[in-house]
């Protein structure tokens, strides 16, 4: 059971319960966002919680992907990455996306920071300053606002 201000809820017993309510409900989100934008054709290959391995190794039991992208897609020419944060955001977050757009992306990938909460004004600083990393505040975080984020 789960308890939240003084109320007790009944979980699933699930063992990704845990993983679900500390940030993958955000992940989810952001993917059925992002979904209608697909099936309108703007973009394409959306994957959620997409495991990177490195090539010509297979992927085995009990052993822990390369790295994981929260959502990934294209637009047709370039990588999109997505990055959720259902807590605080810190600076290592943005460098952490910054360098798998480099890593994995190139030159011209873009990353999109969606966070829960509201940044700091010293981050939302320096992502404004990015020209790879678009944040998306809670507010923001619509099909319609992502679209205009995307097309830009």
């Amino acid at each position: 059971s789960l308890g939240i201000d003084g109320e007790t809820l009944s979980v699933p017993n699930c063992s990704d319960f845990g993983a679900y309510i500390g940030g993958g409900w955000l992940e989810e989100y952001a993917f059925l966002q992002l979904q209608p934008l697909m099936n309108a054709g703007n973009i394409f290959d959306l994957r959620i919680g997409l495991e990177i391995i490195p090539a010509g190794q297979q992927p085995r039991y009990g052993h822990m992907p390369f790295g994981e992208f929260d959502c990934v897609f294209t637009d047709g020419h370039r990588l999109f990455i997505v990055e959720c944060k259902a807590g605080a955001v810190k600076q290592d977050h943005v460098q952490k996306l910054e360098n798998n757009l480099k890593n994995y992306g190139g030159i011209a990938a873009k990353g999109m920071l969606i966070s829960a909460f509201p940044v700091t004004p010293m981050l939302q600083m320096r992502m404004a300053s990015s020209t790879s990393i678009r944040y998306v505040s809670p507010e923001k975080n619509t099909t319609q606002n992502l679209k205009n984020t995307i097309l830009c």
